[in-house]
């Protein structure tokens, strides 16, 4: 009887420190002891609760914004003895004056013979087909057209037509036709061009200038002397001499 009384009294001794018949924890300890799961657990329900929406992103115009401004930045028109004024250094620019440097320079273009007020005429009609703004002074002929250009870019550009001789139609006498195209806003010069031929800088002006000229027929006024052959002269950079031909 002694043996069972003091295994009764262990027995309510254990239950008295573990109630829960266990030498671990009750399960409301659990996380508190284990402050790794824890951590889990928390940032489970965090990302399956539900988050509020983020703010709508801000609204922008559909249409596109045009950059140029009602009057360009730069003198339009004849100059004071009747020619056409040149390049403004602040913009993208071609022109035919030969004063230009290499990439603003073109040459004039050439139109057949015929009277001046015809060609003056067609030029105009061609530059309102595109939707361009057209002044024309017939007296001096002089045409000032406001082009816009299309995207991406929307920029305007003011070109600038004179017209020289050509009175005489029927005696072989071309005219010429002197320009100048020029942006009303500035775009970066690209660093290389890789065209075969091309010049850099300002090719939408020189692309622009030479699509009017082949829907109008006119060719550069310098055609025939770039089509002669050339004669060429080899330069050496080194001190030795030439060896003599056998």
């Amino acid at each position: 009887f002694r043996d069972l009384e003091g295994e009764r009294e262990k027995r309510e001794e254990y239950r008295q420190h573990y109630p829960h018949g266990r030498l671990t924890p009750p399960p409301k300890m659990l996380l508190s002891a284990h402050p790794v799961l824890s951590t889990a657990l928390a940032i489970s329900l965090l990302a399956t609760s539900p988050q509020p929406a983020p703010p709508p992103p801000p609204a922008f115009p559909s249409t596109p914004i045009a950059v140029s401004s009602s009057s360009p930045p730069y003198p339009i028109g004849l100059s004071r003895d009747g020619r056409l004024r040149p390049c403004p250094s602040s913009t993208d620019c071609v022109s035919s004056s030969g004063r230009e440097v290499t990439n603003r320079a073109m040459a004039p273009l050439s139109f057949s013979p015929t009277q001046r007020g015809a060609a003056l005429s067609r030029a105009a009609s061609l530059l309102r087909s595109t939707g361009a703004e057209v002044e024309v002074d017939e007296g001096r002929g002089y045409i000032h057209a406001v082009l816009p250009r299309p995207p991406p870019n929307f920029i305007t550009e003011d070109l600038e037509i004179l017209l020289i001789g050509g009175e005489e139609a029927g005696k072989g006498n071309n005219g010429v036709a002197t320009f100048r195209d020029a942006a009303r806003v500035k775009l970066p010069t690209p660093p290389w061009c890789l065209e075969k031929g091309c010049i850099n800088g300002n090719k939408e002006q020189r692309k622009r200038v030479s699509d009017l000229a082949q829907e109008l027929g006119w060719g550069p006024s310098d055609a025939g002397r770039m089509e002669d052959e050339g004669k060429w002269t080899p330069i050496f950079f080194n001190a030795d001499p030439v060896p003599p031909d056998e």
